[in-house]
C-alpha cells in the first residue's frame, strides 16, 4: 500500500462491509424463518426444504465472511483485495448476458480498480490502465 486510500476505494470498502453484514444478517434471518417454515413440512417435502434452507444459508454466510475479508483487504490496501474485486466484477459484467442491470454498476468498479492512482495505492502492476 502506498499513499493515501483514494476515496473511491473507501467508498467500496464500506460498501462490502455493509454487504458482508447485510449477507450474515440475511442468513440467519433465512435460518430462523426457514426453520418455522420446515416445522409444517412432513415427508419428502421437509427434507428437500432442509436441504435448500442449508444450502441457502451456507451460500449467504460464505459470501458474507468473504465480502468482509475483501472489504477489510480494500480499506487496507491489500494486492488481493484489489484482485478479488477485479475479478468479482469481471464475473459481475459477465451477468449483463443475463439481462443484469447490476452488471454495469461492475463494469463501473472494474473500470474504477484500473485507474493509475488505485493500482498504485494497492501496489499492483498490471500494464492495462484507464
Amino acid at each position: 500500500m502506498t499513499g493515501k486510500r483514494p476515496d473511491g476505494v473507501t467508498l467500496l470498502a464500506v460498501l462490502a462491509v455493509l454487504g458482508g453484514i447485510l449477507a450474515l444478517l440475511g442468513a440467519v434471518f433465512g435460518l430462523m424463518v426457514g426453520q418455522a417454515t420446515i416445522a409444517g413440512l412432513t415427508g419428502p417435502e421437509a427434507a428437500m426444504a432442509s436441504v435448500m434452507l442449508g444450502g441457502m444459508t451456507l451460500y449467504g454466510a460464505v459470501m458474507g465472511v468473504i465480502s468482509l475479508v475483501v472489504g477489510w483487504g480494500l480499506w487496507n490496501g491489500k494486492s488481493w483485495a484489489w484482485w478479488l474485486t477485479v475479478i468479482f466484477s469481471a464475473l459481475g459484467v459477465l451477468t449483463i448476458l443475463m439481462l443484469n442491470p447490476l452488471a454495469i454498476v461492475n463494469a463501473i468498479i472494474l473500470w474504477y480498480m484500473f485507474k493509475p492512482h488505485v493500482k498504485e495505492f494497492f501496489g499492483v502492476e498490471v500494464g492495462f490502465s484507464t
